[in-house]
Parts: C-alpha cells; sequence; structure tokens
C-alpha cells in the first residue's frame, strides 16, 4: 500500500493534527522544533479508510456574493439525504469538505437567486485530489517575508503535469490568513494573492490514500448578500449555523479473528456464519458551526456558542450474540481538550440514555440495564455502551417493554429471531421481531470557542476543523467488545488499551497469517465490523449476509473497490433476498 508523505525543507517545520492536546501550543504559536527541517508521515486517521462505506470531497464553490448553500446527494433506496446545510458561502473561492457515500458520483448544490427562487446545481467528482494540511512555523515565503506560524494546504492533481507551483494567501474576514500551495487554475479574488515560485521546498509523494473526489460550481444569479441572522417576534437572532451530518448502521460479527477463509466456497459451506448481527447500531452524527469568524454578529455567537460542537446519536438495533458486553464509538483525531463539557461527560453529567419508543415516546432505561460513558483514548473522545446482554437475559425479555410473547421466550437473542407478527410504530402489520423499544445513547459534545475567539484566532480555527471532522466517515471509530477481544469495523486502529493484545494475535504463529497491515482486515478482504451510509437493515439468526445482500461478496473480495453500494435495496431489489431482512423502522 503506498503512504503519503510530506517533506518540508527551507527551514520550515510542521506540526500535524493528532488527538493530543500537544496542538494547543503548536496553534497558538509555533512547534517545539521550529525552524528545523524534517520529513512526516501522513497519520492513518487522515486517510481514506479502505474498507470503509465513505469517502471524502471536496466541493469547489464560487460565488459572487456570500450566501447560504447546502449539500446533499441522492440514492435510489432512500432518497435525497442532506450532508451540509446553511454553508456561508462566501464571496469568491469556498472549499467545502465533506464524506459522501462512496459509489455517490456527483452532488447536488441548493441556493436562492436574487428573484427568491431555489436553485439546484449538480457537481460531477471527477477530479481526484490529494489534500494535506498542518501548520508551519517560522516560514519565510517567495518575498522574503518570515511568518512565525500559519495553517497550510497542499493541493494536486494525481497523476497530471509536473506542476508549477504558486504560493496561494487567502485572507479571512478578522485579518488571517491561509497558505495554500498549489498548482489548481485558479482566478484572483478579492483578498487573495497569488506568487509563483520555483522551488516551494515541499515535496509530495504519491499514492493512492488521502485521495480526494473533486468537483467545481460556480454561483449564478445572485447579486445580493443574504441576510444570514433574522429576528424572530421577541427580537431573538434565529438562524444557527452550518451543519454538517452523517449517519448510517454499523454491523459487528463476533468472530473475529475467526474465519479469515472467507470466499464464496465458504459462504455455501458455513451458511449462518458471518451474520454481522451480533451487535447492530445505527447512528446519527452532527456537528454545528456558528459562523461568527463569517458574518461577524458578536451577539448571535455570544448567545448560541454552547451549541457548536458534536452531538452523536446511538441506537442499539440488535444483540444476536451472547458474548459481545459493549459498543463504543472513538472520534479519531478529535482533540477532547477542544470541548468545554468534557469533564462532565466523563462524570455522567450530560450522557443522555434513554429508551425511545413509536411517535417520539422515551423512557426511562430499567435499573441495573445498559449504561453510557464517555472516556477519553489517545487524547480523543470514546462513547461507550455497556451491558449489551441485558438485552438477551430473562428480566429484559419479561419486562414490560417487550410485546411480543414469543420474544418472551427463554433463549430469545435481541431482535433477530423470526417469530410471529407484531404491531409497532403504527405503521401496521409487518414482520418484525420487536423486543421493546431501542436503547438510546446521545452525547453533545460543547464547543468553547467564545471563549478563546478573541484572544486566539488560530485555535478558534483549530477548533472549527475539530467540530467538523467529528461528522466524517473516515474519524467515527466504532468497535465492541468481548471477553479478551475487541473488534472494530475493518481499516480501523485498536483502542491503546487493546493494541498490545492485537499485535500480540498478529505476531503469534497461528494467528499471523490472519492480519494484514490493514486493521482488522484479513488478506482476502474479509472484515467483522461493516459501516453503511444508510440505514442497511441487518439479516434474521441463522441466515446468510452474503446471500441475503448477493452484491456484498463483491464488495469484501475486492478489499472495497467493486459493489461499493452492495447495501443499496432500492438499486439491487432483485439479487436482495428481503425476506431475510429485520424490518424495525
Amino acid at each position: 500500500m503506498k503512504k503519503v508523505y510530506l517533506c518540508l525543507l527551507a527551514g520550515a517545520s510542521l506540526a500535524l493534527a493528532s488527538c493530543s492536546s500537544d496542538d494547543l501550543t503548536a496553534v497558538g504559536g509555533g512547534s517545539d522544533n521550529g525552524g528545523g527541517s524534517t520529513s512526516t508521515e501522513i497519520p492513518s486517521s487522515d486517510l481514506t479508510v479502505p474498507m470503509d462505506n465513505w469517502k471524502k470531497a471536496r466541493i469547489s464553490v464560487k460565488s459572487p456574493v456570500n450566501t447560504l448553500v447546502s449539500l446533499s446527494y441522492n440514492t435510489e433506496g432512500e432518497g435525497e439525504t442532506v450532508i451540509v446545510s446553511d454553508y456561508v458561502a462566501t464571496k469568491g473561492s469556498n472549499d467545502i469538505d465533506v464524506t459522501i457515500p462512496a459509489y455517490v458520483e456527483d452532488v447536488t448544490l441548493t441556493y436562492t437567486t436574487t428573484d427568491g427562487a431555489e436553485e439546484t446545481v449538480t457537481a460531477a467528482l471527477d477530479k481526484s485530489l490529494v489534500s494535506l494540511e498542518g501548520t508551519l512555523s517560522n516560514y519565510t515565503d517567495s518575498e522574503g517575508k518570515t511568518w512565525e506560524s500559519v495553517p497550510f494546504r497542499v493541493r494536486y492533481e494525481v497523476g497530471g503535469e509536473t506542476p508549477t507551483f504558486h504560493e496561494h494567501w487567502t485572507q479571512s474576514g478578522n485579518g488571517d490568513w491561509m497558505l495554500t500551495i498549489h498548482y489548481m487554475v485558479c482566478d484572483e479574488w478579492e483578498n487573495e494573492k497569488i506568487v509563483e515560485i520555483q522551488n516551494p521546498g515541499i515535496d509530495v509523494g504519491g499514492g493512492d490514500e488521502g485521495n480526494i473526489d473533486g468537483g467545481e460550481i460556480d454561483l449564478e444569479g445572485i447579486d445580493n448578500v443574504e441576510q444570514f441572522y433574522t429576528d424572530d417576534a421577541e427580537g431573538n437572532l434565529t438562524y444557527q449555523g452550518t451543519t454538517y451530518n452523517t449517519s448510517g448502521v454499523v454491523m459487528f460479527d463476533a468472530n473475529w479473528p475467526y474465519h479469515t477463509d472467507y470466499n464464496s466456497e465458504f459462504i455455501s459451506k458455513n451458511y449462518g456464519r458471518f451474520d454481522y448481527n451480533d451487535v447492530v447500531v445505527d447512528y446519527n452524527i452532527q456537528s454545528l458551526i456558528i459562523d461568527y469568524d463569517k458574518t461577524g454578529n458578536a451577539k448571535y455567537f455570544a448567545a448560541n456558542a454552547y451549541k457548536e460542537g458534536i452531538t452523536v446519536t446511538m441506537h442499539v438495533r440488535a444483540v444476536g450474540h451472547t458474548s459481545p458486553t459493549e459498543v463504543g464509538l472513538k472520534l479519531e483525531g478529535i482533540d477532547a481538550t477542544y470541548f468545554s463539557n468534557m469533564a462532565d461527560l466523563q462524570s455522567g453529567e450530560g450522557v443522555e440514555i434513554y429508551l425511545a419508543g413509536g411517535q417520539g415516546r422515551q423512557y426511562e432505561v430499567p435499573e441495573g440495564s445498559l449504561s453510557a460513558k464517555v472516556e477519553t483514548d489517545g487524547g480523543c473522545p470514546v462513547i461507550k455502551i455497556d451491558g449489551l446482554q441485558y438485552l438477551n437475559s430473562d428480566e429484559w425479555r419479561q419486562s414490560q417493554y417487550v410485546l411480543n410473547d414469543s420474544a418472551k421466550m427463554d433463549g430469545v437473542l435481541y431482535n433477530v429471531e423470526r417469530y410471529t407478527k407484531v404491531y409497532w410504530l403504527a405503521t401496521g402489520e409487518d414482520r418484525v421481531n420487536r423486543t421493546g423499544p431501542l436503547f438510546t445513547v446521545k452525547v453533545h459534545f460543547s464547543g468553547n470557542r467564545a471563549a478563546v475567539y478573541d484572544n486566539n484566532a488560530a485555535l478558534s480555527a483549530a477548533m472549527v476543523k475539530t467540530f467538523i471532522n467529528g461528522a466524517k466517515s473516515a474519524n467515527q471509530n466504532f468497535f465492541i467488545t468481548l471477553p479478551g477481544r475487541e473488534i472494530h469495523v475493518g481499516g480501523f486502529a485498536p483502542l491503546t488499551s487493546f493494541e498490545s493484545s492485537y499485535n500480540n494475535l498478529k505476531n503469534n504463529a497461528t494467528w499471523g497469517k490472519n492480519f494484514t497491515d490493514e486493521y482488522y482486515i484479513a488478506p482476502n478482504g474479509c472484515v467483522w465490523g461493516v459501516k453503511a451510509p444508510v440505514l442497511v437493515k441487518h439479516i434474521y439468526e441463522g441466515e446468510n449476509f452474503a446471500a441475503t445482500y448477493k452484491e456484498f461478496s463483491k464488495w469484501i473480495e475486492s478489499k472495497g473497490e467493486d459493489a461499493k453500494d452492495w447495501y443499496d435495496t432500492g438499486k439491487f431489489n432483485a439479487q436482495c433476498d428481503d425476506t431475510n431482512l429485520v424490518t424495525y423502522w
């Protein structure tokens, strides 16, 4: 597997974003080795995860004025999904970084024209880019000016001609400068300057990792500035800022590191293996950014700063195995010190857990049932839901919440068994094995940018990046724990506490052949944790996942290169045995 390297010469040093609080020093003004030269390998958390169903995309938007835009994509089986709403596209060039399903080839941008009409523009994602970024310390630019500390980006087209590099300096509304070293063709907009340089002092190596699909959109038909903030009847400011969103389903099989001989023959002979219903969780992760730095409305920012941050909602859909005890999510590359309420969350305050029923009803969780907590791992926030086997206990099966008499039987596993027809959610008759309302965990990681904004604009910008990164799939590391084991979605690293055990298994003569350099991916592509960007239905106990989702084997055996939309039952309805699927909405 190719790697991407960034070499900084000519007296420049690099401080890369990580999980730890060390970034606070670098962002605030220089790193410890300023003035030296270094070669730094980009950490895996910044790269595209190979077996994830998401990919990175960057939409370059040019607008004649400041305006609000939204981005979405369409899936045949799911319809339109909004990924960014109310983004403040400023006058000139804007780069909107998002993650989208791997198979999506174009996205739709929506905005309002001067005459009030809603306009949609489609951007084809046909440009493969690599983008690296960090903070340069003691950097001397092509005009001889020395910068104590400046954020920078490197952009180039994969497979292009030998570039003519430019220093591209963009000044934000608060006067800060961003350096982009690239050779992309661009117009000279207001508050920008482009200086050609013969030796940029930066060498970028090629490779598949870190690739970003790019698209370009020019906005037309607008010539006046949008009013981003409006007063309601009580005089309150009502605009809430830009929202970034990702959602989907994570499904686990508890047999890692067994059964790595996954192939078409194995599937036919081992019908009940790899059912991916041992733990099933759906999720919604939303990041909200208050756009104070673009609009200058200090009153609104001060009143609503607590809303800024990352909100994670997880529903436990199924527990089809008697071993998993815990399901969790680590937000990779997200510095926990940027959240003002981390101490409260770690003490349990503000971590919501409740039962979600039909028609929006909520109930308190029974005493001694599932619990939720927030920890840190390597400086990154981690949400853990513990006590999963309570859902397979007699106590839960005999509780008032389990309305299906068949589900009360001894030995019934949570929401994976075939039983009688049940009525639920006022949707009429379906074949749901409804074993009670869903245990739901909701955590809001609150930002504290208002406290630092006026005194440290660079730190403020770093915090915004952290919030946005929370809504990017490559940073969402889901896992389950069993006695002595920890299983992650293919391509994601174990927690620090399990890293030694993982390496011991990898180096073991018996198990070593089952490991690759890619975490939790067998040499033939087999994975034990799958993440899909739509509400994929899991299968009944004893059924075969690959025989149900018939494009899934192509995706596995190609290590995520083919059949990237294997889960789209709307597209593959004729090839999907939906009688094996548990319908739960």
